[in-house]
């Protein structure tokens, strides 16, 4: 099987917690969803880091 990309594991995990039947099956769980949501996170905020000043770029060029 290939490694799930962030979005498919977040929904993965998601998926496993709502099956989960005890308390000892969500806690575990629930730290990888937390730990997924997180990496999550980053990796957008690294993209937005990178797409917004070119897109404020863009808009100035076109203003001028």
């Amino acid at each position: 099987m290939p490694p799930l990309n962030s979005e498919d594991r977040v929904r993965e995990l998601c998926a496993r917690a709502t099956a989960a039947k005890t308390d000892a099956e969500l806690l575990p769980v629930l730290l990888q969803l937390q730990s997924a949501i997180a990496e999550q996170i980053r990796r957008i905020r690294l993209i937005a880091a990178k797409e917004i000043p070119r897109a404020f770029r863009s808009n100035s060029k076109a203003a001028d």
